[in-house]
């Protein structure tokens, strides 16, 4: 440490007189603050210390030096001191022979007052050469191909190492450029880095190429990578009790034909309504057991959770709909958070809003434990007014309803339009999710070549993708990284199918893009 310290003062003398260098880095600004000097010199050759100094042209502060300096090949540890207005940057490690280092500063000097800085760059050679290869490439989310943003992209020496020798950061439109390369074959991988320790960590969302690859003179690999976030450990991660009578359920794996128990006693078929495959509710009244345990068990995992029931002071619960507009011949579908043990229709009451009749002739279901479906014969109207009277659904004993009252309008396929999709040329099976104003809207399974057809569509603008399901789970599986296993294919299409009132289309769907292995 002596030696380093005499080894300083030589520089800061040096740095006083040295000749004036800019560092290369991203855009200029007027107000970050400005090097003056730099000992050794940008690009030097030949170098065999282990220190550089930088003076500014005003004092300036430093902005987390830990984790906003970094040397590539990353061989060394960098310390950073502030002297006046000159940066001392120091190591201890003894850096490789014949290789070409930069060192990159990220937004790590800023000036004292208004804090404005920039990103420099320093490079340097141990041998009589700078290495001049480069290579680029781009990084995109595997499940929707949008760019990502200030990723780790890296070059590794071996298919299992973890820590790279190159490394760069992607910028706004999901591209990295590694310069200064060295000859040679590599291994290519992105990853988030959010332990910042600079190497892939195991809950890292990750992205890789299969093959090696060889860094060019200026080489642009134009197929991104597709980042993806390995499968966690699989679990319960939600329960929640919702009273008087239901759980959510949801997991980070499938929940179909888990055995489910509350307290050890399995839930009948009859009182579990699946939302997605890892999602669902139990209509279910809690015993006097608090909390309550919820055993999940499939043929791969098992897990354990418990909740508490709060004290509730005020019982009374909500009867809640999903739409308040329905087709004929379709229920109005009416929910409540308890089983439902019967229905005293003396307390609906069903009103035709255009001339003020009241509607008899309905007919109604229990669905699900929860849920009470209306059916509504049609009618002369386009309007019609539900309500019901506390008592009218019989649950829970020391519960009460609260007075429920909708209007809902009736719809005619006149105000939809249908939608024929062709799907066809795929060799495996595939996943045809439907979006509308960027959601699902729609998904189905196909095996082979079919024309789909969706009905009953709101005017608007539709898009489509379509999932590659490899292995026929009928869902989108992400990744393997320690297993080199890539996502499914996510195929993105073209522009987006306009959809009017009362009239049908023929779409074939034509692949904008595919996100690259």
């Amino acid at each position: 440490m002596h030696m380093v310290i005499r080894y300083f003062i030589g520089l800061l003398l040096l740095a006083s007189c040295a000749q004036v260098q800019t560092l290369s880095g991203g855009p200029e600004d007027g107000n970050a603050p400005v090097p003056l000097g730099i000992v050794p010199a940008n690009e030097t050759v030949n170098f065999s210390g282990r220190a550089i100094a930088i003076s500014f042209d005003e004092y300036v502060k430093l902005n987390n030096p830990n984790q906003t300096i970094s040397m590539i090949p990353n061989d060394a540890k960098i310390t950073a001191e502030l002297k006046d207005k000159t940066l001392l940057l120091y190591w201890e490690e003894q850096l490789r022979e014949n290789t070409t280092y930069s060192i990159f500063l990220n937004k790590t000097v800023r000036d004292i007052t208004e804090s404005n800085d920039s990103i420099m760059q320093l490079v340097f050679s141990t041998g009589p050469y700078i290495d001049s290869l480069s290579y680029t490439t781009y990084v995109v989310d595997a499940k929707d191909g949008l760019p990502k943003k200030n990723m780790v992209v890296g070059l590794f020496d071996h298919p299992d190492s973890l820590k790279p020798i190159y490394f760069a950061q992607t910028d706004h439109t999901g591209k990295a450029k590694l310069n200064y390369l060295k000859e040679g074959s590599y291994y290519l991988r992105a990853f988030e880095d959010g332990s910042k320790q600079g190497k892939i960590g195991k809950t890292d969302a990750v992205a890789f190429k299969e093959a090696v690859v060889q860094p060019d003179t200026n080489f642009v690999d134009t197929l991104p990578m597709r980042m993806f976030s390995p499968l966690p450990k699989p679990d319960v991660t939600t329960f929640k009790y919702e009273a008087p009578g239901t759980f959510v359920v949801g997991a980070n794996r499938s929940l179909k034909n888990a055995e489910i128990k509350l307290n050890g006693n399995e839930i009948p078929q009859n009182q579990i309504k699946y939302i997605e495959k890892d999602s669902l509710l139990l209509v279910i009244r809690p015993g006097e057991e608090n909390p309550v345990v919820l055993s999940v068990t499939t043929d791969e995992w098992t897990d354990t959770v418990r909740t508490r029931i709060p004290p509730i002071r005020t019982k009374v619960q909500r009867i809640t709909h999903a739409k308040a507009d329905y087709f004929p011949g379709q229920p109005i579908v009416f929910t409540v958070q308890d089983l439902i043990d019967g229905v005293d229709t003396s307390g609906i009451t069903v009103v035709n809003l255009k001339d003020s009749s009241e509607l008899t002739n309905y007919t109604y279901q229990v669905v699900s434990s929860n849920e009470l479906h209306l059916f509504i014969p049609d009618f002369d109207g386009e309007k019609l007014k539900i309500s019901m009277q506390p008592g009218t659904v019989k649950a829970s004993e020391d519960w009460t309803f609260s007075p429920y009252e909708q209007v809902f309008t009736k719809r005619t396929s006149k105000e939809f339009g249908i939608l024929n999709v062709k799907i066809d040329g795929y060799s495996e099976p595939v996943v045809v999710e439907m979006l509308f104003k960027n959601a699902v809207l729609n998904r189905k399974i196909v095996t082979e070549s079919t024309t789909l057809r969706f009905e009953q569509l709101e005017p608007g603008e539709y898009t489509f993708r379509i999932i590659a399901d490899s292995n026929g789970n009928g869902q989108w599986d992400t990744g393997n990284f320690e297993e080199k296993i890539q996502p499914e294919e996510i195929h993105l299409f073209s522009t987006p199918t306009k959809v009017r009132a009362n009239w049908e289309i023929e779409v074939e769907l034509v692949p904008l893009s595919t996100a690259g292995k």
